[in-house]
């Protein structure tokens, strides 16, 4: 298994089809998808999420080996990388992306990998998938769901590993603020880990699917934030803004 490096932030998906240029063996190891979710406070404004997929490839040579690439219409910053006998030929695609993109790989015959990055708007106004924002009483939720890859092509089956980053800790399962409520996980994949880095302030949310054939991988969980005012409480305190501003106008009247 080969991850790449992440670095930038927002929200990202990304479905894939496989079409192998000529009749060569390959084989394909494992695929990794990464997303690193952030957000600026503890109720998720502006949350938003960088999506990376790669592919780790073993010791077979192939050549010309086409991979379709769903863009969501919010991308941005799209780019591919690449590492040890693989390479891209294909030229990442420029602002404003096309809905679909072709990459083109081939290999020397060595163990690589290769893969692809991009985010999208970050925020309620341009989040998209796989972030939505929600409420559990009057406190508010982030749902994370991840899905949308099939894999009818590859033998042998591959592993496939998804791996969510969150900042904060967040591995205690409950309903109250900093919990985070487990909601579903496709079939024969792993039950999904939560586990805590102090060093980094990141909970990893960790799946797999150690022979994945067929079907997506749905990861799908809630974590659970801070309070938000309900509007009674909202009209109180506007009510008690606008007391506070008659109160300084009349003892500055009196002053003068």
């Amino acid at each position: 298994m080969i991850k790449p490096s992440l670095g930038l932030a927002g929200i990202i998906l990304a479905a894939t089809t496989f079409v192998a240029g000529t009749a060569d063996a390959q084989q394909v190891i494992s695929r990794t998808s990464d997303y690193r979710v952030t957000w600026s406070d503890s109720a998720f404004t502006g949350a938003g999420a960088l999506y990376a997929a790669s592919y780790a490839y073993g010791p077979s040579t192939f050549s010309d080996v086409n991979f379709g690439i769903n863009i969501l219409p919010n991308a941005q910053n799209f780019s591919y990388f690449q590492g040890g006998g693989v390479t891209v030929s294909s030229p990442a695609p420029t602002p404003p992306y096309p809905s679909t993109t072709t990459a083109v790989i081939s290999s020397d015959g060595t163990s690589g990998y290769w893969g692809w990055q991009y985010d999208t708007a970050a925020g309620p106004g341009g989040s998209g998938l796989p972030l939505t924002f929600g409420r559990l009483g009057n406190l508010a939720t982030l749902n994370f769901n991840v899905g949308g890859f099939d894999n009818n092509t590859y033998a042998p089956p591959i592993g496939y590993y998804v791996f969510v980053y969150l900042p904060g800790d967040w591995t205690t399962p409950g309903t109250a603020t900093g919990d985070y409520i487990f909601n579903s996980v496709s079939s024969g994949f792993s039950t999904p880990t939560f586990t805590y880095d102090p060093g980094t302030n990141t909970t990893t949310v960790e799946t797999f699917a150690t022979s994945f054939v067929t079907g997506a991988p749905d990861l799908n969980f809630t974590l659970v934030g801070t309070a938000i005012p309900e509007a009674p409480t909202w009209a109180a305190l506007m009510i008690g803004f606008v007391a506070l501003g008659l109160t300084s106008w009349r003892a500055r009247t009196v002053v003068a």
